[in-house]
């Protein structure tokens, strides 16, 4: 039986603090690359625990408030680009301690470096929906597709913060009713989207609240079209 060599492993913790296990050490300059990038509070230390590396980060970005909710989703996203581009790539993320205030753990797989487009689609409260990071264009159509499939009433759109657009939805898209408002128009986004060749890459659960909403990471990469089978050639078996 070969050695196999396990998945690196990103995992969250308390408010404000990631620790990496499996890594290579250069991993903690990748995770300051993206923290540079994306979070106003910086890192505040590092450090090592039985062989992990715990980074601890300014501010709460686990159980973030106001703007900082629009900023930890940065902070996760630019994570993941910047270890894609380092070749590492997001295999799962789960939650594998199911209590109160526990968060998604990442693993990661080792496949060919390559940078990626990704944005975010994010649930917040209980009527709206933010889009971080989406290309200009593809505002346009999510912004078609939201007023056109959301049936339980009007759709109020405005920038949140720079590169954050927020939509306000009549009534309780998210409620568990008879009427499915939300889910019906959220089927409908995913499958535009998935047509126009971003894929939901990420599903992170990386809030500590006691009614946290997972946040959604779509990434770029456009599928191709099946034009015709290609039948082999018949073996002469003479």
């Amino acid at each position: 039986m070969s050695h196999m060599q396990p998945f690196t492993i990103l995992s969250l913790h308390s408010s404000s603090r990631i620790r990496l296990s499996n890594f290579p050490k250069e991993s903690t300059q990748w995770m300051e690359e993206a923290v540079t990038m994306a979070w106003p509070h910086k890192t505040e230390s590092t450090g090592a625990i039985d062989q992990v590396v715990e980074i601890k980060l300014g501010g709460s970005q686990w159980k973030p408030g106001g703007q900082d909710k629009i900023q930890a989703a940065r902070l996760m996203r630019n994570i993941l680009t910047v270890f894609r581009m380092h070749g590492y790539a997001l295999y799962t993320s789960t939650n594998v301690r199911n209590g109160f205030g526990s968060k998604d753990v990442l693993f990661f797989e080792r496949p060919e470096p390559c940078r990626m487009s990704m944005f975010i689609v994010a649930r917040h409260n209980d009527n709206k929906l933010r889009l971080i990071h989406a290309p200009v264009g593809m505002v346009v159509i999510v912004t078609e597709c939201i007023q056109s499939n959301y049936t339980g009433g009007s759709v109020r759109v405005s920038e949140y913060m720079p590169a954050c657009h927020e939509f306000k939805l009549k009534s309780d898209p998210w409620e568990d009713g008879r009427s499915p408002h939300g889910r019906l128009m959220l089927a409908h986004l995913f499958a535009l989207l998935n047509g126009h060749g971003w894929r939901l890459s990420a599903t992170i659960l990386h809030s500590r609240e006691d009614e946290a909403e997972e946040t959604w990471y779509f990434s770029y990469e456009p599928v191709a079209q099946v034009v015709g089978i290609v039948h082999a050639p018949k073996m002469d078996m003479t």
